[in-house]
């Protein structure tokens, strides 16, 4: 379905209000469209978000659970936003696919024999190469989606769908991480096996969210199950601060760390982002957030040829021992959109605004013409690279936006 209303919304309606600068809203409203366009594609299952448009050179046309639930935490954002009555039913259509295609990826058979299959075909069958499995952190971010969507729906009184069907699939994710959270998986990079900030983060977020959903539900015993697995959670997250290195390290207890000696990944950044509630536990300022984001700018302010430009935010990369290109491994990392707006994210959420909107020029500056972004930017000259139409750029950008604006 061709509906792409995005640049009559929200960035127009309220971003002046908001005094975000022109700029941002501009390229805001390009990446609403451009991530619309990659969700129910004429090819896909409905309610499929492809991670980019590219299917050679990297084979990017897959449905990763992560990557769409992150991305349909931005539609229901939207949905929520919008004053179009034509656009919020578009909204809850793909919401409400995206539903039906979470249930039916949740009882596919799969190489990780459970719901930590971190990607599937975009008929909605099961991918069966090799590939890192599991990945833990998707069943926990689709979770918290899906709570806020049903949060909206229950307020607009469609309760009965919310107990009937939502919670059958929110439950089944909260079940599997309040199970399994103590288990070694693959990181969101899909390199390490171990245990991760990121995916603890996001395990948290969903169980604390959980247990209010539940309470919701009344399903009162499920409540008390996941309220319990919180402060061990909690006590794991804590063991991630290495006070030697002075930052939050991404992993522990992995057996091969694949030359990622420093252990110092904007992952980190990204789970407190992904991973943050309101209950004060590792917030976007606590000192040692703070800290692991100092260092990592350090360590990319000298590794990328693009920073030489100190008029624009440093440029951020995955973590310094990177080798994948954006086409092959065994190279040189690069800096990446997403982490690189992950920063603009979070000083906008610290409201240290003038660093913020430095690492939004740093984006905009290495955006193409058309204002499509890819994965990557080339260390070097600055060239966009790696797979093309990246849907998580368009989300960070918009979600970054969404908090220089204050709204998320």
């Amino acid at each position: 379905m061709k509906l792409f209303f995005a640049t009559i919304l929200l960035f127009s309606v309220m971003g002046h209000s908001q005094g975000s600068p022109e700029p941002i809203r501009a390229q805001a409203r390009i990446c609403q469209t451009l991530l619309l366009q990659n969700i129910d594609r004429p090819d896909t299952y409905p309610g499929v978000v492809v991670a980019a448009t590219s299917k050679v050179n990297p084979e990017y046309y897959y449905f990763w659970i992560r990557d769409a639930a992150l991305t349909m935490d931005v539609v229901h954002k939207l949905y929520t936003l919008t004053l179009s009555p034509t656009e919020r039913a578009y909204y809850k259509k793909i919401l409400l696919e995206y539903v039906d295609l979470s249930r039916k990826n949740q009882l596919t058979p799969n190489k990780s024999g459970g719901l930590g299959e971190p990607k599937f075909n975009v008929d909605a069958t099961a991918f069966n190469g090799e590939w890192g499995r599991p990945q833990n952190d998707g069943p926990a971010i689709r979770a918290s989606t899906l709570m806020s969507l049903a949060s909206t729906l229950l307020k607009e009184g469609q309760g009965e769908y919310v107990r009937t069907k939502l919670y059958t699939v929110i439950k089944a994710d909260l079940e599997f991480v309040s199970h399994h959270w103590n288990e070694l998986s693959v990181d969101l990079w899909e390199e390490v096996y171990g245990f991760h900030f990121y995916t603890l983060m996001v395990q948290r977020r969903a169980l604390v969210e959980g247990v209010a959903m539940a309470r919701a539900m009344n399903d009162q015993g499920a409540a008390q199950f996941y309220l319990s697995q919180i402060a061990p959670i909690s006590q794991a997250i804590m063991k991630f601060w290495d006070p030697k290195r002075g930052y939050l390290v991404a992993t522990l207890n992995s057996p091969f760390m694949r030359g990622k000696n420093s252990n110092l990944d904007t992952a980190v950044i990204l789970g407190v982002l992904h991973g943050h509630t309101n209950d004060g536990f590792m917030s976007y300022n606590d000192p040692k957030v703070l800290a692991t984001a100092e260092k990592l700018r350090q360590a990319f302010e000298k590794l990328y040829g693009v920073n030489g430009d100190k008029t624009l935010g440093t440029a951020i990369g995955r973590y310094p021992e990177d080798t994948y290109n954006g086409y092959v491994t065994n190279s040189e990392g690069n800096p990446w959109f997403l982490t690189t707006l992950a920063f603009a994210e979070l000083y906008s959420k610290t409201r240290f605004l003038s660093n913020a909107d430095l690492y939004f020029a740093r984006a905009l500056f290495h955006k193409a013409a058309n204002g499509s972004l890819s994965e990557q930017f080339n260390r070097y000259n600055g060239y966009m690279q790696g797979a093309p139409n990246l849907t998580w750029s368009y989300a960070a950008f918009i979600t970054a936006a969404l908090a220089r604006q204050g709204m998320r």
